[in-house]
């Protein structure tokens, strides 16, 4: 299995420096093709300085803070025990191969959540908890295709820069999970780590690439959902992880350690970053007619939520006024969700799906509008039937000022 590993990081080598791994060929010419890019960290600055802040936190000041940042793989879901998940396994290979360093682990993996919550939840979670000098992003299965490219593309660079601009001498790499060799996502984010020069490391492609080439096509040894790995296929998570940190930590690691401000580009989308994300909770507006203040208790991460507007009236409107340049909501979704459609500034009504599978109450982040004129706006949402229901519950309203 080493052979193989070794072989497939070979053969799917990024141009954008993601030299751990991953099918992502098509990656430079799927990356916003009408946006242009300014500036790109060149190939060359970008190699000796991968990892290398975190190399010298774990030789000279013998103290490394990681956070990783994602859903439910992050979180754990299919492991046997704790110990086992990729997670768990990273942090002790960490620990194992520096044992003079303290390693100090925040997992912030929330199940069923995505990139577009990630940045609202930046603060509690991760910068409250430590500043990270060390931080996986893990989004690829939450991501989902219909929040599109372009979005999913600024939803993750909003992440990426937030955390330059609290640490600049933060590492980060992107994790990909899932078993899919492409999707919105991998196209989106492998653009990102070209442009910011961060190394991949994608053992969902790989694992499913190892799964049609010895077992048939058949998932069972490795997963037992297709999604989510077992204790099988997070070991098989941390070999991919152990290639590429072996290579920047021990077998390339500098001579000398240097800890150096990351070198940031431009940004790669020109509009649409939440750089300054905002959130007010359901109960800090007064509730319109046909909706009610509901008790709704629910904890995401470090974030408790307790109440939301709730309705079950088609055609109910709940309105509210902001400053800024987008805007989205949280909802507490039940088996009976609802959809809605929403207008800003006295425009047309324009549909937005929030209904799905999931069968069980959860909470969920949209963003609904990237990149509005900078300004006051309105926003009415309507509640509207979907296939599940006419429940909407909203948990609150997240804006970018």
């Amino acid at each position: 299995m080493k052979k193989l590993i070794s072989a497939l990081l070979a053969a799917t080598m990024l141009v954008s420096l993601s030299a751990c791994g991953g099918k992502n060929e098509e990656a430079k010419e799927n990356a916003n093709p009408e946006k242009e890019i300014t500036e790109e960290v060149s190939e060359e600055k970008a190699m000796a300085t991968i990892l290398s802040n975190s190399y010298y936190r774990l030789t000279v000041d013998k103290e490394l803070n990681v956070a990783y940042l994602g859903g439910s793989i992050t979180q754990g879901a299919g492991a046997s025990v704790y110990a086992k998940n990729w997670v768990a396994l990273t942090t002790a290979w960490l620990s194992e191969k520096f044992p003079e360093a303290t390693i100090n682990e925040n997992n912030a993996g929330i199940s069923n959540t995505g990139s577009n919550y990630g940045i609202y939840r930046l603060e509690k979670d991760i910068f409250d908890v430590a500043i990270p000098d060390l931080i996986f992003i893990e989004y690829t299965s939450n991501d989902w295709g219909r929040f599109g490219e372009l979005n999913i593309s600024r939803q993750n660079e909003s992440i990426i820069r937030k955390l330059y601009e609290k640490n600049p001498k933060v590492d980060i790499v992107f994790l990909f999970t899932g078993f899919s060799h492409d999707g919105n996502c991998r196209r989106a984010s492998t653009a990102l780590a070209k442009h910011y020069g961060l190394p991949v490391i994608d053992p969902g492609s790989q694992l499913k690439t190892l799964i049609d080439t010895e077992e048939g096509g058949v998932y069972d040894r490795y997963s037992r959902d297709k999604i989510h790995p077992n204790d099988e296929g997070y070991a098989f998570y941390i070999k991919c992880i152990d290639e590429c940190f072996s290579k920047y930590l021990i077998d390339e690691a500098p001579e000398k350690a240097q800890y150096i401000d990351i070198v940031v580009p431009e940004p790669l989308n020109k509009d649409g970053l939440f750089m300054n994300p905002q959130f007010t909770e359901a109960l800090l507006y007064d509730a319109p007619e046909n909706f009610k203040h509901t008790s709704k208790s629910l904890t995401m991460g470090k974030i408790k939520y307790d109440y939301a507007l709730s309705t079950d009236v088609e055609g109910a409107v709940f309105e509210f006024d902001f400053e800024g340049t987008g805007f989205g909501l949280l909802v507490y979704k039940t088996p009976k969700v609802s959809s809605i459609e929403y207008s800003v500034d006295g425009g047309e009504f324009i549909p937005y799906a929030i209904g799905d599978m999931h069968n069980y109450n959860h909470g969920q982040m949209y963003i609904i509008e990237h990149a509005l004129e900078s300004g006051k706006h309105n926003v009415k949402i309507k509640n509207v039937a979907s296939q599940y229901g006419t429940e909407l519950n909203i948990l609150g309203v997240c804006t970018n000022k």
